[in-house]
């Protein structure tokens, strides 16, 4: 990696050329940004082409994205894309509206006549629909003569390129979002300081989860010598309780059986049932929070701050780091553990959420835009060894120093004097932490920001990363009319399916009733599904 330094120019002399351009790229740069002199014949004060992106004068483009609610500042005000202006002869105009109010602006922006250059976080189903309606460029060509970075991490990390590529075995989008490393999210997360209180082991199965919820339920590991914990609780009645089914082999919705490589939909399995009988057997011992039908984020952490929640689900950073950083110094002795994924009835270890190396939205360019290989150039920038320190680390002597040839958080960002997480500080500089613009997310910079706890089960989950991998599908690419009768059936099911699965948990509701629910189900024409996902797995698998 080269150092950076804020406000680098682009001289004229040949020799700067082919150095920058070697060090942003892995491979030669486009024969377009190699140009390193005037002609003969020319005019010798004519600018030279971009290294990157081989303008040889500033264009402006224009970007539709959305702005996270944890994001500290709008792109528009972000470093990294005046340092990108100044490296790229890209400027850009951004219309970022915030998350909540962007599903409203990008529909009135794809029914409008001016589409942006840019969009870059385009809902997955959509990007068949605007491929074949020439509304988004194909990107197969562009990506291997352009991008050589994402090329790079196309090849290290499969599972990208499978994502990216429609039925038709053409690339029109390219994630918004690449992982160098394996991310995980919600496991069960333990208060590890009543574990040790109470002299429990990390579950390793479900049997062993059921006997720690037993023994918080009657050990009082708060110490209050009231008979108050709550086991388990989370912020919603259907994934963050329904995640353990996978312990009996099965989840919801359609997944890949991995003895037979075919797909199948969770209720219709006798393994779920058990998951679910296991589940109101929770319920009615007093394991499982009663209030979990009316659960938010609210409640689950006003429960962990009143030191009655044993245990839940919930995300890496969010309801494991956070909560840490948060009540450690509230709550004495304040510990939170993850536990690695326990072992299903098949002898797997299956975890109810893929582990991933990209985000599930997708950034186009359109075909209203004049300078598609340009833009091309300028995205794969920040997938280049350079764009990657800049995008995670920002600035250097600002943000990062070099400390024995690696880039290291500056202070201003790993201890915030207002007490505020380095995520949300990297969003001061950079849109690294959401989802808004595509790049790297850094292992290396991850590292030393994330909490090592977090750390210890991300890497204890991944070493059982092949069976979940083996199970729970992709994001999978389906036609037009697939994706309308997904929405069609699908609709329905889950209703019905929520509710029906509440009154089985939490309502009483007799299992003698299971089999009609079961029929019930097929005649919304669910199996109909089984084929359209297996047709699309299988093209993924190709």
């Amino acid at each position: 990696m080269r150092k950076l330094t804020k406000g680098i120019s682009l001289l004229l002399c040949a020799a700067f050329v082919f150095m920058l351009a070697a060090c942003v790229n892995p491979t030669p740069a486009p024969e377009t940004t190699q140009t390193t002199s005037a002609p003969a014949g020319t005019d010798a004060t004519e600018p030279a082409a971009n290294p990157i992106t081989g303008l040889k004068e500033k264009i402006t483009i224009t970007v539709l994205t959305q702005k996270e609610a944890t994001e500290l500042e709008p792109f528009e005000n972000m470093e990294v894309f005046k340092i990108m202006e100044e490296r790229t002869n890209i400027a850009v105009k951004f219309d970022q509206p915030a998350k909540t109010n962007f599903a409203e602006r990008y529909s009135i922006v794809m029914a409008s006549k001016e589409l942006p250059d840019v969009i870059t976080v385009m809902p997955i189903g959509d990007v068949p629909k605007y491929a074949s309606a020439k509304t988004i460029i194909e990107m197969t060509d562009i990506i291997d003569k352009e991008m050589p970075n994402l090329s790079r991490y196309m090849a290290e990390f499969p599972d990208i390129k499978a994502g990216i590529r429609g039925l038709d075995g053409k690339i029109y989008s390219i994630p918004t979002k690449v992982y160098d490393y394996t991310e995980w999210n919600n496991p069960i997360i333990v208060r590890g300081d009543w574990l040790e209180k109470l002299k429990i082991d990390m579950p390793k199965n479900i049997d062993d989860v059921y006997n720690m919820w037993m023994a918080i339920k009657n050990g009082d590991p708060n110490g209050n010598k009231e008979k108050d914990e709550i086991p388990y609780t989370a912020r919603d009645a259907k994934e963050r309780i329904r995640s353990f089914l996978t312990a009996f082999g099965v989840k919801d919705g359609f997944y890949n059986d991995p003895a037979t490589n075919k797909i199948k939909f969770g209720v219709l399995e006798p393994g779920y049932k058990q998951g679910i009988e296991w589940l109101r057997k929770c319920h009615d011992d007093g394991l499982i929070d009663p209030d979990l039908p009316s659960a938010s984020e609210a409640t689950l952490q006003a429960k962990v701050a009143q030191d009655i929640a044993g245990s839940w689900r919930g995300g890496m950073r969010g309801n494991f780091a956070t909560y840490q950083s948060t009540f450690e110094d509230k709550i004495p002795g304040f510990k939170v553990v993850g536990v690695p994924t326990i072992e299903s009835v098949n002898g797997k270890h299956l975890h109810h959420a893929r582990p991933k190396n990209m985000e599930g939205t997708r950034t186009v360019i359109t075909t209203a835009s004049k300078y598609p290989t340009e833009i091309a150039r300028w995205m794969d920038y920040a997938f280049s060894d350079e764009g990657n320190i800049l995008f995670n680390f920002g600035i250097e002597n600002e943000t990062f120093v070099m400390k024995d040839g690696k880039p290291v958080f500056s202070d201003a960002i790993a201890n915030d004097p207002e007490g505020r997480s380095p995520f949300i500080m990297q969003t001061t500089f950079s849109p690294i932490s959401g989802v808004g613009f595509p790049c790297v997310y850094y292992s290396e910079a991850v590292n030393q920001l994330e909490n090592q706890e977090v750390v210890a089960v991300r890497n204890a989950m991944d070493k059982y990363r092949q069976d979940t991998l083996d199970f729970v599908l992709p994001d999978l690419p389906f036609t037009n009319e697939d994706n309308a009768q997904i929405r069609s059936i699908m609709g329905e099911v889950n209703t019905y399916v929520d509710e029906t699965l509440a009154s089985f948990i939490f309502g009483g509701e007799s299992f003698s009733k299971w089999d009609e629910f079961v029929a019930n189900v097929k005649k919304m024409d669910v199996e109909k599904l089984i084929d359209v996902y297996q047709k699309a797995y299988d093209n993924y698998k190709k």
